[in-house]
C-alpha cells in the first residue's frame, strides 16, 4: 500500500531538489542581505565560541597601574567574580503545501523562504535589545534573566560596588535624550573608575543608541558642522560633530521609544556577551509517511541555532529608561 501511495521517482526527485533549494534559498538570503549601517546593536556585544550548555566568565576586576618598582610587585587583588551565560535553542519553520513545490511556485515558496530567513537575522537583534532593556528592573523580559550584573546589582543601577574595591560606579542617566544630557552621561563616563578607585579607566564613549524617535534629534546633535545660534545671526562650530556613530535600533519603540544608551565601543572588551554554541541550519522533513504529509500533503522546513547572551561590564554603557 505504501509503495502505490507513495511518490513516484518524479516527484520524490521534485521533493530533495525542495530540500535543496530551501536551503540553498535560505542561506542565500542571510549572505546576501545585510543591516544597513547602524541599525544593529550587534556591535555592543563581545562574540565569543562555546563548546557547551553553558560558558563561565571570571571578572577578576582590573589589571593594577604602571608605578616605579621599589618593593613588591603591585598586584591586582580584587575577588574572581562569576558570569554564566547559557545557551538556548532557537527556532522557527514554515509549512509548505505539496502542490507549491508539484507546480513549481517558487515566486511564493521563495517569499516564504526569505520571510523565515529574515526572522533569523532578526532574532540576535532582538534577542540583545531584550537583554538590555532588562537590565533596568530585571522583570521587562524574564527570559534573558534576572537582570543583573556580576555587582549584584541591575546591570543599569547608580551604584555598582565590586567586593574588595573601593570605586562606586553609576551607569544610570536620568535625563530624556538631549545635549545636555549627552554631555553629561560622557562626563559620567570620563569619570568611571577601577574598581580599586587608584586609576581612571580613560573611556572614550564612541556610540549613540537610540530608536526611531530619537533618531534624527540624535543625527542633527552629531552630523552638523555647524549649528544656527539660537540668538542673533551666524552658527556656530559644533563640538559634537562626527565625535559618535549613531545606532538606530528598531525595536526601542513603544514603551521603549525614549530611552538611549551611550557606549564605548573602542575598548577591547564589550558590555555584553553573545555566545555562539551551534550556528545557524536548516532541516526539512518531506517524508511521504509522516502524518503531515500523509493527511495534509504538507511538508515542514526549518530552521535552527543555539546561542545565548549575557552581561559583561556595567562600566562600558550608560542607559536612561527616562
Amino acid at each position: 500500500m505504501a509503495d502505490i501511495l507513495g511518490p513516484s521517482i518524479a516527484e520524490a526527485e521534485k521533493y530533495e531538489n525542495a530540500k535543496i533549494g530551501f536551503r540553498a534559498a535560505f542561506m542565500d538570503y542571510l549572505e546576501r542581505e545585510v543591516d544597513p549601517p547602524g541599525r544593529s546593536i550587534m556591535p555592543l556585544a563581545m562574540k565569543t565560541q562555546s563548546s557547551g550548555p553553558s560558558e563561565e566568565y571570571i571578572f577578576i576586576g582590573d589589571l593594577p597601574g604602571f608605578e616605579e618598582w621599589k618593593d613588591d610587585r603591585k598586584m591586582g587583588e580584587l575577588a574572581a567574580h562569576k558570569i554564566v551565560v547559557s545557551n538556548k535553542n532557537f527556532a522557527s519553520g514554515v509549512r509548505i503545501h505539496r502542490n507549491e513545490i508539484m507546480d513549481d511556485r517558487l515566486g511564493i515558496v521563495g517569499q516564504r523562504i526569505a520571510g523565515l530567513a529574515q526572522k533569523a537575522r532578526r532574532h540576535p537583534d532582538d534577542l540583545l535589545m531584550k537583554l538590555l532593556l532588562n537590565g533596568f528592573s530585571g522583570t521587562a523580559y524574564p527570559e534573558t534573566g534576572d537582570g543583573l550584573a556580576y555587582t549584584g546589582q541591575l546591570f543599569f543601577a547608580n551604584a555598582h560596588t565590586l567586593e574588595g574595591g573601593a570605586a562606586t560606579i553609576d551607569n544610570l542617566a536620568t535625563a530624556a535624550f538631549s545635549e545636555s544630557a549627552l554631555e553629561a552621561a560622557v562626563l559620567q563616563m570620563r569619570g568611571f573608575r577601577t574598581w580599586d578607585n587608584q586609576d581612571p579607566l580613560d573611556l572614550n564613549p564612541s556610540h549613540i543608541i537610540v530608536g526611531p524617535k530619537l533618531e534624527f534629534a540624535a543625527k542633527r546633535l552629531v552630523g552638523q558642522q555647524l549649528r544656527v545660534r539660537t540668538a542673533g545671526d551666524g552658527a556656530d562650530t559644533n563640538i559634537h560633530y562626527g565625535a559618535f556613530e549613531v545606532i538606530v535600533s528598531p525595536r526601542l519603540v513603544g514603551t521603549y521609544d525614549d530611552y538611549w544608551f551611550l557606549a564605548d565601543l573602542t575598548q577591547a572588551m564589550k558590555p555584553i556577551i553573545w555566545q555562539s554554541r551551534e550556528d545557524l541550519t536548516t532541516a526539512a522533513q518531506i517524508d511521504w509517511s509522516s502524518d503531515d504529509m500523509f493527511k495534509r500533503g504538507q511538508m515542514n522546513f526549518g530552521a535552527q541555532a543555539r546561542y545565548g547572551v549575557g552581561y559583561f561590564d556595567p562600566r562600558l554603557i550608560v542607559g536612561s529608561a527616562v
